[in-house]
């Protein structure tokens, strides 16, 4: 059968794996050995990565859960709470899609559940909204699809990154999609 699904181990171990392939010019077969470890049941070990950390406000972010242990329900939050959820995604989906609405920094938390019990992941910070003015005195270099900057003022911090143009209420701002 080709993708099997539907496998169940019952009993923990390390267990190895074969495929076996065969049409009208013969058979042929791989074993992968120790392939397949499965542990006493636990509750989830929480982690997730979000496609990009550092944007401007209203753009949105993809979020990835990547737990361990079959977490089967996913909590999302974050503070401040001035978040939207798109593309019919909600605080229980696994992999939201998040529009931030303020420039601040904003710290994400992910409980992820299963019938063992559930953990969390708090990351501080996680996600950054930046908004620079737009009388910047850097450097520009055209990208492909974004635009490089290079960016020191006196007595602050040099910024290196992908810069979006971004435009708000009060005209055009410069915003950091990734700093280097």
């Amino acid at each position: 059968m080709k993708n099997p699904a539907g496998i169940t181990y019952n009993t923990p171990g390390t267990y190895s794996v074969k495929m076996k392939a065969w049409n009208e010019f013969g058979t042929d077969s791989i074993t992968k050995t120790n392939y397949i470890t499965v542990g006493n049941a636990q509750a989830p070990a929480t982690d997730f990565t979000a496609d990009r950390t550092v944007i401007c406000v209203g753009d949105h972010v993809q979020f990835q859960d990547e737990s361990d242990n079959c977490p089967t329900t996913w909590y999302w939050e974050f503070a401040p709470a001035s978040v939207t959820f798109l593309n019919g995604s909600n605080a229980n989906s696994q992999n939201p899609l998040v529009q931030f609405n303020d420039a601040t920094l904003y710290t994400v938390r992910l409980t992820a559940y299963n019938g063992n019990g559930s953990n969390s992941n708090t990351k501080v910070n996680y996600i950054a909204l930046r908004r620079l003015s737009s009388s910047l005195h850097g450097r520009f270099r055209a990208g492909t699809r974004r635009t490089i900057l290079d960016h020191h003022e006196p007595g602050r911090r040099h910024y290196m990154g992908y810069h979006y143009h971004c435009r708000n209420q009060s005209g055009d701002t410069f915003c950091l999609d990734k700093l280097l």
